[in-house]
């Protein structure tokens, strides 16, 4: 997940996106087909642990929410994703690039506490930092990014996207207390 986020969001930080767009799409294309790989293999593990949950019910029921959320996540990341298409003008980006690099930043430190959680663990994923990142994003628009871009209604779009985001790492969060 975390290098498809990247591949996405090298589609708005970097310049030549519009020149060599075919290599930024192909990038998120393998990096998609590579969750997808990894999502298949993830589920015949999870039949698997449903079909022995004799024993541990709880570890089996884990697994198969951990599966809905990253699919939530998946689907969360392709239409924030969409805003490499809704945006006309390239140059927009620059004008929230900092932020956009900090939104990155925060997403990476959560796709590795995600790769962390275990069933009756006790620690959480922290969103602080990146609901921090959203907000600034958020104020950004408010004060003059939304007069100053084309298409203001796409960074909504966005803005919406990853406020989602942070909904389905908080329900990641609430599954373990449901396990233990």
């Amino acid at each position: 997940m975390e290098k498809l986020n990247d591949a996405i969001f090298a589609c708005f930080l970097q310049n030549d996106y519009p020149k060599l767009r075919y290599l930024y799409e192909r990038r998120i294309h393998v990096a998609k087909n590579k969750f997808q790989h990894l999502m298949d293999k993830l589920q015949k593990v999870i039949q698997r642990r449903e079909e022995a949950a004799v024993k541990h019910p709880a570890k089996a029921q884990f697994y198969a929410a951990r599966f809905c959320h990253l699919q939530q996540l998946y689907a969360v990341m392709l239409s924030y994703a969409q805003l490499r298409y809704r945006v006309s003008d390239p140059d927009e980006f620059s004008l929230c690039y900092a932020e956009l690099v900090s939104l990155r930043q925060a997403q990476k430190i959560i796709f590795v506490n995600l790769m962390k959680l275990k069933p009756n663990a006790t620690n959480i994923i922290n969103t602080e930092s990146l609901i921090d990142r959203i907000f600034r994003l958020e104020d950004v628009y408010q004060i003059g990014l939304c007069a100053a871009v084309k298409e203001p209604l796409s960074f909504l779009i966005f803005i919406t996207d990853l406020n989602y985001f942070v909904d389905v790492i908080v329900s990641i969060n609430s599954i373990k207390d449901d396990c233990q």
